[in-house]
C-alpha cells in the first residue's frame, strides 16, 4: 500500500514538473520576445544615426550642408527618445515575467524536486533571483540594457544640446522646441536606465 502511495505521488510530482516546466518555457519565450524588440529599437537608432550622417556626408560641399546639420541636431532627440521609451515598456515586461518565474515558478520546482536523491538538493532556477550576484557593481553595470540605452541617446543629446545651447545663429528649429525634445529624451534615459540596471541588480525577496 505504502509503495503504490509512493508510486503515485512520484507520478504526480512528474507531471507537475512536466506542467512547471511548459509554463516555463513559455513566460521565458516572453523575455527572449521582448529582448528582441529591444534590439530592433537599437537597430532603428543605428540606421536613423547613419542615415543623418549619409545625408551629412552627401551634402558637405553644398550649401544645404549647415540647415541638414541644423535640422538633424535639433529634432533627432524625439525620435530617440521615442525608441528608448518604447525599449523601457520592454524592460518593464521583461521584469514581469522574470519576477514571475522567481516568485511563482522557481518555489514550486524547488519543493517539487527537493528530495529528488540524484539532483543533491540544489536550488533551481536561481538565475532569476540574482544573475549578477557573482559580479562587481561595475560589470553588474555593463551586463544591464543601460549601455544599449546610452548607445542609442548620447549622439542625440549631444546633438540637443549642442544645438539649445552653443549655436548662435538663429536655427530653423526654435531653441524652446530643441530643449523639450533634449529634456524628454534625457528623461527616458534615466528611467530606462534605472530601470535596466536595478533588474540586473535584483534581489527579489523569496516566497520559500
Amino acid at each position: 500500500m505504502e509503495e503504490t502511495t509512493a508510486n503515485a505521488s512520484g507520478a504526480w510530482n512528474g507531471q507537475a514538473v512536466e506542467v512547471l516546466l511548459r509554463e516555463y518555457d513559455f513566460v521565458s519565450s516572453l523575455i527572449h520576445l521582448y529582448r528582441q524588440f529591444q534590439m530592433q529599437a537599437v537597430g532603428f537608432a543605428m540606421i536613423l544615426y547613419a542615415a543623418i550622417l549619409g545625408l551629412l556626408g552627401a551634402a558637405v560641399t553644398s550649401d544645404r550642408f549647415g540647415a541638414i546639420l541644423l535640422y538633424s541636431a535639433a529634432l533627432v532627440p524625439v525620435p530617440i527618445a521615442l525608441l528608448i521609451l518604447a525599449f523601457g515598456v520592454m524592460e518593464i515586461r521583461i521584469r514581469r515575467a522574470s519576477q514571475y518565474i522567481d516568485l511563482h515558478i522557481r518555489p514550486c520546482m524547488n519543493e517539487l524536486l527537493r528530495d529528488v536523491p540524484l539532483l543533491g538538493g540544489r536550488t533551481f532556477l536561481a538565475w532569476e533571483r540574482s544573475p549578477g550576484a557573482s559580479l562587481t557593481k561595475y560589470q553588474r553595470g555593463m551586463a544591464s540594457s543601460a549601455v544599449f540605452v546610452a548607445a542609442m541617446a548620447v549622439p542625440s543629446a549631444g546633438a540637443g544640446l549642442w544645438y539649445a545651447f552653443w549655436v548662435t545663429t538663429p536655427g530653423p528649429v526654435s531653441r524652446e522646441m530643441a530643449i523639450g525634445g533634449t529634456v524628454i529624451l534625457i528623461g527616458a534615459v534615466i528611467h530606462t536606465a534605472w530601470l535596466s540596471f536595478s533588474h540586473e541588480s535584483r534581489v527579489f525577496k523569496s516566497t520559500e
